[in-house]
């Protein structure tokens, strides 16, 4: 036999003397050869340049070492079953199971941990190979791996590591020229001991055997495990007495290309010093300036020169990177496609299909209910209403992680639904009997408006969803083809197919892909698996744990094969793939190198007595990964990296950066700052690569001269009528004042009337627009429930219905708590408690000024315009609305004393005053005179404000206020009813100016403050910009 090698270093011109001897061998005969590659893109990327200069060729003559390695063991041992990992995983699974380590076996990393480590000691011929005699781990690791081999040899089945080393077995048995009688070898760069033994066995039985080995001077540290094939060789040669090798020797063979010195030098011992201008090294603020200044820099490259094929943008971050550059890419319009696989699992139709599985393998916990909702199980319904109904109920807090039935999910389901319902009800009742203004009425209405939501819309939902649950009843093993049964009655139930039609063309085809993978391989693979393990039977838990196992690491295309396009390539993908010009992206550390150890190998690894070094074997692979891909790279190479995070955290450059630049001599340029500060958001007219871009940088030259001549191109002509609606005359007035009045009507109450007065926009949005801030919903009282909760235990205990107001206060909270939590009830009642037990034994006995100590209470929530009452007319078409907390009497003088109560210092002296108007009209028929007022405090340092008694006078009523200087103690009717009349006649005017145009003071709290700020551009005020 004969063995040829075509030694030399890259771009040395092996791989064409290779491709003319294969096209000899071929035109003879073209099944008589094999030609064999480390990886399937290598492969792939050698048949297609094998076909372009000989048409046809029998594909499974070229074949990975993988799959040729598989084929010689199966046709030596015919009976014998390959499996891959996928039941290698289910094995180790059920093994972990067996050992009592059920949570492990659920846990696909720790799965994939064990799975390399098994590889890893095949791949190196033992445990000793890999792991310290100290590890105390092994005793372990070795108990699963021969409890796995077992079951190997008990079936007859071997996995590709097995075909590798077992091979040896069956030496014997091999016939010479069985394979074929030529084998050629191209891209190794080093044997490992089992791929040693499996060429030892069968390269002796070819006639002719043609291997590359690339040598590259001054690169011996990067190529060291070449020496692992020619020691292979030799070893062939020491049992072999009919063996002729023939070396050839090449050179790198001469070309224009400025690169060439660059890849001389770069990871060299020797430094050159030179400048090539084909390479550069380009820093930005942070990833998402970096994505779109190398997407602009593509799309410049292709306008000027390039072909979109002959760019790659190479990525050793490809998850994090390969989304971002492909979504900006769109944007740009620059066609492309992403070179690679993602997990079946990352789809969302397929999360969306497995997810009442999960479900019930959960133990139907709340949160997997909600999401079955919100991937439309429930039918067309809004989720997020579903998530919120959940967690006012307090369903999704009821033992989550807890496995309960689907019964007693269900019931908990209706129960707490039925009784959130009750307690809302409840709620309702008592904001509308205490409710003395519009905003609190709209309270009631909001939750009129939330239970009928959960009558319509939650309960149809859940009960839908509980159906399509019904199969889970019991979670007995049931026949695996039952489930595949499940998945398509999903996929009918959820019309996912159809429901792709909304979703973008390069989405809408990478979905469907998934879901044919997932229906047309994954699913029968899986039963095949299955009734090969011998579990024709299993449990839904046991179907999903294997599911998830498969979906993990079953791949499908992200995006498919289209000429022509720019390529976004992992760093393992782009070794082979020859560009005029490569984009190396993210070139940071923990990306160029990334190295990742196996947390099975720590011990080892941190230890005195490793045999091993992985860490720096793992950093070795993945230095010579980048400069096999820079390697092919034939014009021009570009590295980018971001140098801080979104946040402003430093990242450290990839420490090969410096070996970069040490041997291209290009300067780092930076773009997208400017002095320190990020530039670039708007980009230049002539710099804009999307129609977006070109729009906002347009919109600077807005009424320019040259504004004319711009607004004619398409992409902008519509833009001069919106921006000139920007820029139309603006009034903070509404014009229909018959229809304001309307709207409006001529009752207010006072918070109405003030709310004009402080802020006439928030005026508007609320009382005008009708304008609402959602509710948040809480567990604890919000701020109206506790005014209210006061005001009924206070009603209670003085009026004398309740003199225990401990147990009114339990009473009345009960009605606002929308759920039966004894905690969040003992918290509040000890809370109010405390503000209620001072306020009836110290706060109420501290009497204001001007109130004598004769007057007692006579009367509680004095209503006034409110259910079967009238509104007080004060002014022409103004009638005021409210209720009176407390009016106390003195029958000596037959006057009577107003008290309103505040939860804390506030409260206007126009309201109280306003207040008294009302009572002299409503106590008219009984004789009785209002004698002052105050605002009696629950908490705060101030016990009684704004206490004020009321003057005698013939040109109307005066008040006179206790505790104010001299010059602001008196108010006069008359300035009252102006202060009234000019509010009355601003809301009628139709003027709705925000109080920010005057003070922003007022603005603070606002429940508007978000809309309020998106308007303020107008005023052109900084705060707001």
């Amino acid at each position: 036999m004969k063995i040829t090698l075509f030694i030399g270093p890259l771009a040395s011109a092996k791989t064409e003397r290779l491709l003319r001897e294969l096209e000899t061998v071929h035109w003879r005969d073209p099944f008589s050869y094999f030609f064999v590659g480390p990886s399937g893109d290598h492969v792939r990327y050698f048949r297609e340049n094998f076909i372009s200069r000989v048409g046809t060729i029998p594909a499974s003559r070229f074949l990975a070492m993988d799959q040729f390695a598989v084929e010689v063991f199966r046709r030596l041992n015919p009976n014998s079953i390959h499996v891959g990992n996928h039941l290698m995983r289910l094995e180790i699974g059920d093994i972990l199971d067996q050992m009592g380590k059920g949570e492990l076996a659920d846990s696909p990393v720790f799965v994939e941990y064990l799975l390399e480590m098994i590889h890893d000691v095949k791949e190196n011929r033992g445990f000793d190979r890999i792991f310290s005699t100290e590890d105390e781990a092994v005793s372990v690791l070795e108990s699963i791996y021969n409890e796995l081999d077992s079951r190997f040899s008990r079936r007859n089945i071997f996995d590709t590591f097995d075909a590798y080393t077992r091979i040896e077995e069956h030496k014997d048995e091999l016939i010479n020229e069985e394979f074929g009688d030529t084998l050629f070898l191209d891209g190794f760069h080093d044997f490992s001991p089992a791929l040693k033994i499996f060429f030892k066995t069968i390269i002796p039985t070819y006639r002719e055997v043609f291997i590359t080995i690339t040598q590259e001077p001054d690169k011996e540290s990067l190529f060291s495990n070449i020496d692992s094939i020619l020691e292979t060789i030799d070893e062939i040669a020491e049992n072999s007495t009919d063996l002729e090798i023939k070396r050839i020797f090449f050179e790198k063979s001469s070309s224009s290309s400025g690169l060439n010195g660059f890849k001389e030098a770069l990871f060299s011992p020797g430094k050159v010093e030179q400048n090539c201008d084909s390479v550069s090294v380009v820093v930005y603020p942070d990833i998402f300036a970096e994505v779109e200044g190398v997407s602009r820099f593509v799309k410049e490259s292709i306008i000027s020169a390039c072909e979109p094929g002959d760019i790659s943008i190479v990525s050793s971050d490809f998850n994090l990177y390969s989304k971002l550059l492909s979504d900006k890419l769109n944007e740009y319009g620059v066609p492309h496609r992403i070179e690679g696989d993602e997990e079946l699992h990352s789809s969302l139709s397929i999360r969306r299909l497995i997810l009442p599985l999960e479900t019930a393998v959960l133990g139907f916990p709340p949160e997997k209910i909600i999401a079955m909702a919100d991937s439309g199980y429930g039918g067309e319904v809004d989720s997020s209403f579903i998530e919120s109904a959940a967690a006012m109920s307090r369903i999704i807090y009821e033992r989550p992680n807890m496995w309960l039935s689907l019964e007693k999910r269900r019931s908990s389901w209706d129960e707490r639904l039925s009784r959130l319902v009750d307690l809302m009800k409840e709620r309702r009742n008592a904001i509308i009997s205490l409710a003395d203004d519009e905003l609190e009425m709209s309270a009631a209405e909001e939750l009129d408006e939330t239970i009928e939501r959960i009558d319509s819309e939650v309960v149809p939902a859940v009960q839908r969803i509980f159906r399509l649950l019904d199969s889970f009843r019991s979670l007995r093993k049931r026949d695996v083809g039952n489930y595949r049964k499940m998945f398509i009655t999903w996929e009918k139930e959820l019309s996912l197919i159809q429901s792709l039609t909304g979703y973008e063309s390069e989405v809408k085809d990478r979905e469907m892909d998934a879901i044919v993978r997932f229906f047309e391989h994954t699913l029968p693979y899986l039963e095949r698996l299955l009734y090969f393990m011998g579990k024709s039977s299993v449990s839904p838990r046991e179907y999903y744990r294997y599911l998830m196992l498969l979906l993990k690491h079953d791949k499908f295309p992200l995006s498919r094969n289209k000429a022509n396009r720019v390529e976004i390539q992992s760093l393992i993908n782009s070794r082979f793939s020859k560009k005029r010009m490569k984009i190396f992206v993210g070139f940071v550390d923990g990306a160029y190198p990334h190295v990742e150890m196996n947390p099975l190998y720590s011990f080892t690894q941190f230890g005195d007595s490793r045999p091993r070094d992985l860490l720096l074997d793992e950093e070795t692979h993945e230095r010579l990964n980048l400069y096999l891909s820079i390697s092919t790279a034939e014009e021009s190479v570009r590295f980018s990296l971001p140098e801080s995070t979104i946040d402003g955290e430093p990242i450290l450059p990839s420490p090969y950066l410096k070996n970069v630049a040490e041997s291209s001599g290009c300067e780092t340029t930076r773009e997208g700052r400017k002095v320190g500060r990020r530039s670039g958001y708007i980009p230049e007219l002539r710099a804009s690569m999307s129609q977006s871009e070109l729009k906002i940088s347009a919109v600077k030259f807005f009424l320019n001269e040259k504004w004319d001549l711009l607004k004619s191109f398409p992409p902008l002509s519509n833009l001069d009528t919106v921006l000139s609606n920007f820029r139309r005359d603006f009034s903070w007035s509404v014009q229909n004042r018959r229809r304001l009045e309307e709207v409006v009507g001529n009752v207010f109450s006072f918070s109405r009337l003030k709310s004009y007065h402080d802020c006439p926009f928030s005026f508007f949005l609320s009382y005008v627009v009708g304008l609402d801030v959602s509710p948040e919903y809480v567990f604890e009282l919000t701020p109206l429930d506790e005014g209210n909760i006061f005001h009924s235990v206070l009603k209670d205990f003085f009026s004398g219905k309740n003199r225990d107001w401990q147990d009114s206060l339990a009473e009345n909270i009960k009605r606002h708590l929308m759920h039966d939590s004894n905690i969040v009830f003992r918290f509040e009642f000890e809370r109010l408690s405390e503000v209620l037990h001072e306020y009836i034994t110290v706060r109420e006995g501290k009497r204001p000024n001007f109130m004598g100590d004769n007057f007692i209470p006579y009367a509680f929530e004095k209503a006034f315009g409110i259910g079967e009452t009238e509104p007080v007319k004060l002014l022409e078409n103004l009638y005021l609305r409210g209720k009176i907390d407390r009016v106390d009497i003195d029958r000596s003088s037959s006057s009577v004393y107003l008290i309103d109560y505040k939860r804390g210092d506030s409260g206007d002296e126009r309201q109280l005053l306003l207040y008294s108007l009302v009572a002299e009209k409503l106590l008219e028929d009984e004789s009785l005179d209002v004698a002052g007022g105050v605002f009696k405090t629950l908490t705060g340092k101030t016990v009684n404000k704004a206490a004020f008694r009321t003057i005698s006078s013939e040109g109307g009523k005066v008040w006179e206020f206790a505790g104010k200087k001299k010059d602001n103690r008196i108010v006069k009717e008359s300035d009252l009813l102006k202060w009234l009349k000019e509010v009355h006649e601003g809301i009628y005017s139709g003027e709705f100016t925000p109080s920010f145009t005057v003070s922003a003071s007022k603005c603070y709290s606002c429940r508007f403050s978000e809309i309020k700020r998106s308007i303020t551009w107008r005023e052109g005020r900084k705060e707001y910009e």
